[in-house]
């Protein structure tokens, strides 16, 4: 028995093969004591309790033979009720076990176990019996999507709020992210029940090294994740107060958002959670969420007001009658997200030629971050640079050109839109 409690402490441990290895000490030593009782056939309790005991420690190590020995000769006497239910059920297990495990090796076997003790037993049936006990698949794949969405925001906003990190600071989520990697949902064991599935992170045997309260978090992550999503009442206010309390707004659309979906009345399946053994009777079947508790767990979302546009700090231009831009030209874009401006000439000139204007006229520059443009609907001109010098020199060669092309065209050639930028230009221009 000082074996054993050592071993079972080494598995709380996730130290399997220490485990293994204690489990494997204590084994003859209880097979031994079993055995002295073969033929002591009326020492109930004792007799069935040795050989219990026994054919545990033998399943331990992974000894199917020894178990089912063990198991048959602690049926063979007059073993009370409940003992014989326990060497019944611990057969099935065995059996079970060497029909679907391929690989039996103890510590594999551990682990799995290990996992499937904490995992998240789902199933997952059609409202309507068309199939029989099938399951469509899209129902049984949209549904597990969905649950590893929500886990996955499950686990960033519980860091968040059990370290009161601030999630907008540089190498703040590393240790969630970590976990997100290392620790996914887990398939840990399917049987066809319709379509059950057992689900489950290793947040806990397989986690790295980090500090103690970060561990603490961790291994009890997802168990806090069933609580909290799977073995609430959504139609409960207490339940939905409490939700409220631990997570923000934003933070419950990221994690029921998901969610609720699954549970809707139109939906044609149902979820529902079931015990380690998948037992019928356990069955707790998902609620349809109402109106109001789907409202207050995933509130819609508020668009924040755009950010005021600043405008920039300093305009200068050297020349204003001249769309050649000096050395001088300034326009601090420091800070700055929009600017609308006018610039008024009354010379445009480029390698082209030059247009000069009886009156100033206005060109309309715009900057909206990184660019500079120029939309003149009068000439049909649009130009655009990351540079005001550039887009400027762009749009006098753009309008010299235009001029150019349009004044050696008829009246019978030229387009309706040719003839209203030609009327445009007549009524600005004054010599070239």
């Amino acid at each position: 028995m000082d074996l054993v409690t050592g071993a079972l402490v080494l598995k709380a441990k996730a130290d399997f093969s220490g485990y293994v290895r204690m489990m494997t000490q204590a084994l003859p030593l209880e097979r031994a004591a079993a055995e002295l009782m073969i033929d002591e056939l009326d020492a109930e309790p004792t007799r069935s309790v040795l050989f219990l005991g026994a054919a545990n420690i033998a399943w331990a190590c992974r000894d199917a033979e020894l178990t089912k020995r063990m198991i048959t000769l602690g049926l063979k006497g007059n073993a009370p009720l409940k003992m014989t239910d326990d060497l019944i059920s611990l057969l099935q297990d065995v059996t079970y076990a060497e029909r679907t495990e391929s690989d039996l090796s103890p510590e594999r076997f551990h682990y799995l176990d290990a996992l499937r003790d904490k995992a998240l037993n789902i199933r997952i049936k059609a409202k309507t019996g068309s199939h029989s006990d099938a399951v469509i698949l899209r129902y049984g794949t949209h549904a597990l999507n969905k649950i590893d969405a929500s886990w996955n925001a499950f686990v960033m906003n519980s860091y968040v709020n059990t370290f009161a990190v601030d999630a907008t600071t540089k190498d703040a989520l590393i240790i969630p992210t970590l976990v997100r990697k290392d620790a996914p949902m887990l398939i840990a064991n399917l049987t066809f029940r319709s379509f059950g599935v057992s689900l489950v992170s290793d947040t806990c045997l397989m986690s790295q090294s980090v500090v103690k309260k970060q561990q603490r978090w961790r291994e009890t992550l997802f168990d806090e994740f069933k609580d909290d999503v799977f073995n609430v009442d959504y139609q409960s206010t207490r339940d939905r107060t409490r939700i409220l309390r631990k997570f923000s707004d934003e933070q419950r659309r990221e994690i029921y958002g998901p969610i609720l979906p699954l549970m809707k009345e139109s939906n044609g399946f149902a979820i529902s959670i079931l015990d380690k053994e998948f037992t019928p009777t356990s069955e707790r079947v998902l609620r349809p969420v109402d109106v109001t508790s789907s409202s207050e767990l995933t509130p819609p979302e508020t668009k924040p007001e755009p950010p005021e546009k600043v405008l920039t700090k300093a305009v200068y231009f050297s020349n204003p009658n001249s769309t050649k831009v000096s050395e001088r030209d300034f326009i601090d874009k420091e800070e700055l997200d929009y600017l609308a401006i006018t610039r008024r000439v009354s010379l445009v000139e480029s390698s082209l030629g030059s247009l000069r204007f009886p009156s100033e006229l206005e060109i309309p520059i715009v900057y909206e971050r990184p660019y500079f443009s120029i939309n003149d609907h009068r000439f049909g001109l649009s130009e655009q640079d990351k540079e005001i010098s550039a887009v400027m020199e762009l749009y006098a060669a753009r309008l010299v050109q235009l001029y150019d092309t349009l004044s050696k065209l008829t009246d019978a050639e030229l387009t309706e839109d040719q003839r209203r930028i030609k009327a445009a230009f007549a009524s600005v221009v004054r010599t070239v």
